[in-house]
């Protein structure tokens, strides 16, 4: 396996300020609570949740450093514990059942009721498979764990689009689970003319040689103006 450099916390933080994203910490030691929520206050982050792995420990060591209601706060649940009582006083009851059979069965109505009750969010284990991510999307919750976003949200090209869609997680660099895309791709509005065909090609060569590291691409740009017409290959 190829040894790549641990990105620091402070880079992820700057990049999540420049790109105005939010930042969901699950943090696995729990010493490491109160400096990740110092971290997250000294660069001006407020779109976070915070939690610990498996250790509620660590929802309560922000309740007493008087964190709510800034950070939410999260606990994930294991298998064969009532989550409920596990994740006590949390903001977001974070279920780990991915090894269930059909954990979308324990995800009853019944069971969000209990959640609105206690005025807590729900979020899901890491799911990849695609039937039962059809059941998943469809219920009130925060969020949805997956490598594959295609299937939490996924996109429907009407019939007479040239699309085929394809998602990669990860970069050439920092990522382990990495897949490199075969052809950047940009998308046009209906009557865009070739002068827009040649700015947006160039456009994308240059994010495809400056975010893969100077890595070619194996086909050039493919430009198409929605719907349906593939300006040049």
């Amino acid at each position: 396996m190829q040894a790549v450099p641990a990105v620091l916390f402070a880079d992820v933080l700057a990049l999540a300020v420049e790109k105005g994203a939010g930042i969901y910490a699950d943090i696995k030691d729990t010493d490491a609570t109160l400096p990740t929520l110092e971290a997250l206050k000294s660069h001006g982050i407020e779109r976070a949740i915070l939690g610990g792995a498996f250790d509620p420990r660590a929802a309560r060591l922000l309740e007493a450093a008087g964190s709510p209601p800034y950070p939410p706060r999260s606990v994930l649940v294991p298998l064969g514990v009532d989550p409920f009582e596990f994740a006590q006083g949390a903001d977001v009851i974070h279920l780990c059942w991915e090894h269930m059979e059909r954990p979308q069965d324990a995800l009853t109505p019944e069971f969000f009721a209990e959640a609105n009750r206690r005025g807590q969010k729900v979020v899901l284990w890491h799911e990849e498979d695609p039937d039962r991510m059809a059941v998943l999307r469809e219920l009130p919750v925060l969020g949805i764990c997956s490598d594959r976003p295609e299937l939490v949200h996924p996109f429907r090209a009407p019939a007479d689009w040239p699309l085929e869609i394809a998602c990669h997680r990860g970069g050439p660099v920092n990522s382990r689970r990495k897949t490199l895309c075969r052809r950047p791709i940009a998308l046009l509005p209906p009557g865009s003319t070739m002068s827009n065909w040649t700015c947006a090609r160039r456009r994308m060569a240059m994010w495809w040689y400056f975010m893969m590291g100077g890595i070619l691409p194996a086909a050039p740009p493919l430009v198409v103006r929605c719907p349906g017409t593939i300006l040049r290959r």
